[in-house]
């Protein structure tokens, strides 16, 4: 997709900014660099640079005042914008910091990391100090993003025996829910476009998961925020 006005302009991965004044991306300099780069909505739309980016693969999010790109795949803000998780390449359960100035998530930024011990996967945040986790066991647990310690009972959509899986996809704003994906174990896309099994639970443990009825879901489904 071309955006720029000079000539083979390549920017990909577009995003808002928190303030909507500018859109942030990635491009390639004529010298074969990849960058960050933002462009103001109004005005004449001139090109800033924001730093070195590790490629055009990854998505980005920009958050903070002034802004900061980060880029790393399912990235997960807490409220607060200070804090977050995203999914890196062989680090699971890992809590960053927000980073200083623009940049890529690796394995060796995540030294200064918060690893939470047990958790297979972070869902998202319940509020701006607890992250709901998928446990080692397949099960839901809300754990405190700095201790790593347990807090409220452990969450269980499916039962054993019923030889499913379920798989988080994204947490409520308020932090009080979470939509899950049920499915065999490694068959998450089963057949394409076919009936999808998505369920609403409690973080809390209360009730039971109820379906999420739409036609309009299918296993090509991917949640990628809850407004």
């Amino acid at each position: 997709m071309t955006l720029g006005d000079a000539a083979g302009a390549d920017e990909r991965n577009a995003v808002m900014s928190p303030d909507e004044g500018a859109v942030w991306f990635t491009y390639r300099t004529a010298d074969g660099e990849y960058r960050f780069g933002s462009r103001p909505v109004e005005g004449d739309h001139r090109l800033s640079d924001e730093g070195p980016a590790g490629g055009n693969e990854l998505p980005l999010v920009v958050t903070g005042k002034p802004a900061v790109a980060v880029q790393a795949n399912m990235v997960r803000l807490a409220p607060s914008g200070r804090r977050l998780t995203a999914a890196v390449p062989k680090l699971f359960g890992h809590v960053f910091d927000t980073l200083g100035s623009s940049g890529t998530l690796t394995e060796k930024s995540a030294r200064s990391a918060v690893l939470l011990s047990g958790c297979g996967g972070i869902v998202g945040w319940v509020d701006d100090e607890r992250v709901l986790c998928h446990t080692e066991a397949g099960s839901f647990r809300t754990v405190d993003a700095r201790s790593g310690r347990a807090e409220g009972p452990t969450v269980a959509v499916v039962r054993k025996g019923e030889g499913l899986v379920a798989e988080g996809m994204v947490v409520s704003p308020d932090g009080d829910e979470f939509i899950v994906a049920v499915h065999p174990p490694n068959d998450r896309s089963g057949e394409r476009g076919g009936q999808a099994d998505f369920r609403v639970a409690s973080t809390s443990g209360k009730g039971r998961a109820t379906p999420v009825s739409g036609g309009f879901l299918t296993n090509d489904t991917v949640f990628v925020e809850w407004y």
